[in-house]
């Protein structure tokens, strides 16, 4: 067939050669994976972030993440006179920061949990 053209061809049509004309920034994002780490800590350095501006005592947050077959687990744990401040008034704080991360992780099609751990427990 006369009408199909061959990859050489094509490059000179869009005026280059193929050899320098990629885009590096688009060849190498990574594709996203739904078995873990797509986020790789984004999420966990937002909930420091937030709860850190929550509490009396941003030296007392302590935050571990941990991925799996079920999705991302992060674990929050504040000084004790803190806890009020991170769970709000019948848990609204913490169930609209447990939104956000929700958001986060589906973008990147991760399932994000939050616990709110006790100070004794961690």
């Amino acid at each position: 067939m006369d009408d199909e053209m061959t990859t050489d061809e094509l490059t000179e049509d869009l005026g280059g050669d193929d050899s320098a004309s990629t885009d590096d920034s688009v060849a190498s994002d990574d594709p996203v994976t739904t078995t873990g780490d797509g986020a790789q800590g984004k999420d966990k350095d937002f909930v420091e972030f937030v709860v850190k501006q929550l509490v009396d005592n941003p030296t007392e947050v302590k935050i571990s993440r941990r991925v799996d077959e079920l999705g991302v687990f992060i674990m929050v744990s504040v000084a004790k006179e803190d806890m009020g401040k991170l769970i709000g008034k019948n848990g609204q704080t913490v169930d609209a920061l447990r939104v956000l991360l929700r958001v986060m992780g589906a973008k990147d099609n991760n399932r994000v949990n939050l616990k709110v751990v006790e100070p004794e427990e961690m």
